[in-house]
């Protein structure tokens, strides 16, 4: 472990993603995302982003006190308190199998009981005063070297370390010198993609530099037929999808049709008229009444639209004889009408 970054507390998923980045960029190697008051759901959103983020600089993940969302966001490990599941508890979690499991320890003692618990590395500190760890007393360098004495296994030290004491830090505890075992990024196979930060629909999504709209849905798991892309403020045409690519700092939203409503009464009313039913049926081009009407009762509309036409005086018969207009709220067009004055015409009729 050469350089072990811990999230704070403060900052959004898009500006915590960025920070995280450029600690990658600078040499971080394990990133570890703690976010006390993050509520679960953003968590896993940003632990999905990091994650992405990680692999593409070969660096492992850890998550802070939670087992289950370390298996959901396929995280390397869970790095647990003092107050935490027991470890042996942890690894046998259906899922958390292959993954690490780091432990915090401020004392001596709770460092050898890590070791015995057989953890696969310690966390010890505060080394210094933290605004993070309020309330909890610094341990020194002094604890740091003591644990070097024994620890068998990779161990960092954390809370108030900058550029000004780490050179301490790391004299005190021979710090760098063990590594950790890189396993979970060889299981994975192949090579890391260039991955980039675009935000759809609203938040930050980390996506293969370069991917294509249409293979972008198929990562989403997205029928290109029943998706609009809005892409960098413009629509896309579907035969663009294959060819228009994605970049860093795009801007993407994706929309598409789905059902409302409730199965409860959430009737409304407009005009004084109670509207239960979203739908409006039409009543033209039916082969007859009869078959009107059966649909109708089938589909049970409150709101139907009606052609306004001429009365025809040679006879023939309306296209709604037969049907109970009362049951309906009527809906009249103009699809009769042949010119624009004579459908404004037929509009004040109606």
């Amino acid at each position: 472990m050469r350089l072990y970054v811990i999230t704070g507390d403060h900052g959004d998923e898009v500006e915590t993603a960025r920070i995280v980045e450029a600690a990658l960029e600078g040499g971080a190697n394990v990133i570890q995302l703690r976010k006390k008051s993050m509520p679960k759901p953003q968590q896993y959103r940003l632990a999905l982003a990091l994650r992405t983020l990680t692999i593409a600089h070969e660096a492992l993940f850890i998550i802070n006190d939670h087992p289950a969302l370390a298996i959901a966001a396929d995280a390397d490990g869970v790095h647990l308190g003092q107050d935490d599941l027991p470890p042996e508890v942890v690894r046998a979690l259906p899922g958390f199998e292959g993954r690490l499991i780091g432990r915090s320890t401020h004392t001596l003692e709770e460092a050898k009981a890590a070791i015995d618990e057989d953890v696969d590395y310690i966390a010890v500190g505060p080394v210094y005063p933290t605004p993070t760890k309020a309330g909890r007393p610094a341990v020194g360098t002094s604890l740091v070297s003591e644990v070097a004495a024994i620890a068998d296994r990779p161990f960092v030290a954390v809370g108030g370390i900058d550029h000004d004491n780490a050179p301490d830090v790391v004299g005190a505890g021979r710090i760098g010198a063990p590594t950790a075992r890189a396993d979970c990024h060889q299981a994975r196979g192949g090579s890391p993609m260039s991955d980039v930060s675009v935000t759809l629909n609203g938040k930050p999504r980390m996506v293969e530099d370069g991917v294509s709209l249409l293979d972008l849905l198929k990562e989403l798991d997205v029928a290109p037929s029943r998706v609009v892309i809005e892409h960098n403020r413009e629509i896309r045409r579907k035969d663009d999808f294959a060819k228009t690519v994605v970049h860093a700092g795009d801007e993407l939203e994706l929309v598409y049709f789905v059902g409302g409503g409730s199965a409860d009464d959430d009737a409304f009313v407009v005009g004084g008229r109670t509207i239960r039913s979203r739908l409006i049926h039409g009543t033209g081009k039916y082969p007859s009444n009869d078959v009107l009407a059966r649909c109708l009762e089938a589909a049970q509309p409150d709101m139907i639209t009606v052609a306004i036409r001429r009365l025809n005086l040679e006879g023939g018969r309306s296209e709604l004889e037969g049907i109970d207009l009362r049951r309906f709220t009527l809906l009249p067009n103009t699809a009769g009408a042949t010119t624009a004055d004579a459908a404004v015409r037929l509009a004040r009729m109606a």
